[in-house]
């Protein structure tokens, strides 16, 4: 697992986790977590450890990286950080 952790003052206010695994073809990624404290959201940090993560995809060449996202804010913040959706997938939620 690899970790990007932001932070102000030398202080921790936010932080995304990857796991990379061996696929049949391809190294691909999974984007498991991303926070950010609430005082410090909306201020461009969740943004710029998206594209540490992407920065990462490039120089290990990893295919591909999958994040779930919620539709809305979230789903907002992937697309403007360039993340696309995949046509591939279709997530199925147990109610």
């Amino acid at each position: 697992m690899t970790g990007w952790v932001a932070t102000v003052f030398g202080h921790p206010v936010g932080f995304a986790f990857l796991q990379t695994r061996q696929g049949a073809q391809e190294i691909y990624g999974e984007l498991l977590e991303t926070a950010v404290h609430p005082y410090f959201q909306n201020q461009g940090i969740e943004s710029g450890l998206l594209k540490s993560v992407q920065q990462f995809q490039k120089r290990k060449k990893i295919k591909n990286i999958m994040a779930l996202a919620f539709r809305g804010k979230h789903e907002k913040l992937f697309k403007n950080a360039g993340w696309v959706p995949s046509k591939r997938t279709v997530i199925y939620v147990s109610k």
